[in-house]
């Protein structure tokens, strides 16, 4: 019975791991459906295959919480897709700064967990989000992006001032105006990306005139 399969290593049900030619961990549907923590992956893993392990996908998954994530000292990012997370208990990235990437999912109990985490990105795309005003980040994250998410606004007065980069799409946005606090509020921002709203070109144009040198566009990433 095959457990998982891999960007580079397959995970079978014997704990014997193939390796192929990329480090990330890649589970579906129709290979698990749940996952109590992330030590289950480490204890399938040999040694040298944590070592070289950089990205964990989970795809259709419900997972209980990341517990073990520090076990995997180069670990770079972790994805989530139409996933279900109960908890974000134990995230850790060890020797370097991460990102951690959620789409299509439901996601539950962040509250102060990235606190005190290396985070370099964070992304939401078209998810379902609970206990938003519980939710704090780290005093140093570079990149975060809000895309198809109601309680945007609420992230955002959140964002500490190291960001640099932050995308906004598909979030029915009709004034840009909405935004400008974060022109005082993260004042190494670089780019802001707004694909896919509802404000006017001209209102888009007055932006770009306010948020100058900051690069604000209707294009996407």
């Amino acid at each position: 019975m095959l457990l998982g399969t891999a960007w580079g290593q397959t995970v079978t049900s014997n704990n014997t791991v193939k390796e192929t030619y990329k480090p990330a961990l890649y589970y579906e549907n129709f290979l698990i459906t749940e996952l109590d923590n992330l030590k289950e992956l480490y204890d399938v893993l040999s040694q040298k295959q944590i070592e070289k392990l950089s990205c964990i996908n989970l795809i259709n998954v419900k997972v209980k919480n990341l517990v073990g994530m520090d076990l995997f000292p180069n670990m770079q990012t972790i994805s989530f897709n139409n996933c279900e997370v109960e908890s974000f208990e134990g995230i850790a990235f060890v020797n370097r700064d991460g990102g951690v990437f959620m789409k299509n999912s439901i996601i539950k109990g962040i509250g102060t967990y990235l606190e005190n985490v290396n985070l370099d990105g964070l992304s939401f795309s078209n998810c379902i989000v609970d206990n938003v005003a519980d939710i704090f980040f780290p005093r140093e994250i570079f990149a975060v992006s809000f895309n198809n998410f109601p309680g945007y606004l609420e992230m955002l007065r959140k964002l500490p001032a190291s960001v640099d980069q932050i995308t906004l799409n598909c979030n029915n946005i009709s004034d840009l105006k909405t935004i400008q606090f974060l022109k005082k509020q993260c004042p190494n921002l670089r780019y802001i990306y707004v694909a896919d709203n509802v404000f006017s070109d001209e209102n888009l144009m007055e932006a770009q005139e306010f948020w100058k040198p900051t690069y604000i566009t209707k294009y996407e990433l």
